[in-house]
C-alpha cells in the first residue's frame, strides 16, 4: 500500500527533532510536497524516506505525519 502523507504547520520545533531541507527529500516527496501543505492529503505512488513526526523545512517548518 501507498503511504499517505499530512503535514502540519509548526509553531516550535522541538530541538532534538529530524529537520530535512525540501532539496534533501526524493522527487517523488517533493512532487507531492505542495499540495499537503495546502492541507489536502497526498497520497504517494511509492513507499517513501519520509518518517511520521519528523520536520521539514520547506516555506515554512512542517511536521510529517505517514499513514500506510
Amino acid at each position: 500500500m501507498n503511504p499517505t502523507v499530512r503535514l502540519e504547520r509548526a509553531d516550535a520545533v522541538p530541538q532534538d527533532a529530524r529537520v530535512r531541507d525540501f532539496d534533501e527529500l526524493d522527487s517523488d516527496a517533493q512532487h507531492a510536497l505542495p499540495g499537503a501543505v495546502d492541507g489536502d492529503p497526498v497520497t504517494l505512488d511509492s513507499p517513501t524516506a519520509l518518517e511520521d513526526g519528523e520536520i521539514v523545512k520547506y516555506t515554512g517548518y512542517y511536521r510529517i505525519s505517514v499513514a500506510e
